[in-house]
């Protein structure tokens, strides 16, 4: 049995990333999703997250930011197709961290349901990115 897959990231740009991995995790609008070699094929959404995977040279896991996508999932390789990618290195976690903050605090002082939801979208951008560190 395999004990590896190709994870391949696309975005209108450029291919991010294509490496042999062990694990994936990612976000959908389901919930949290588990990818092993030999995974059954299937296509999936995947949601504003932090996902992680297990690089297999070195056994180490690596985190991405992903805003939004389509995930194509079948027993030897992983697709992402994503408009946007970023590592850790793209973030200052310490303004991301408070601008969450103060994010989250607007969004608890609004009664403004159309504010509400607007403020709810960019708590789970800044979430997924603070999830990075």
């Amino acid at each position: 049995m395999k004990t590896n897959f190709n994870l391949v990231i696309v975005t209108p740009e450029a291919e991010v990333l294509n490496e042999t991995v062990s694990f994936l995790k990612f976000f959908n609008s389901n919930g949290e999703v588990g990818v092993l070699p030999n995974h059954s094929s299937t296509i999936s959404n995947i949601t504003i997250c932090s996902i992680e995977y297990k690089q297999e040279a070195n056994d180490s896991v690596k985190k991405l930011y992903i805003e939004d996508g389509v995930v194509k999932i079948s027993k030897t390789k992983v697709l992402i197709l994503s408009p946007e990618v970023k590592s850790i290195d793209d973030f200052d976690i310490t303004k991301v961290s408070e601008e969450l903050k103060k994010v989250t605090n607007s969004y608890n002082n609004s009664i403004n349901y159309d504010e509400k939801v607007k403020y709810l979208a960019r708590i789970k951008q800044l979430e997924a990115q603070v999830s990075l560190k």
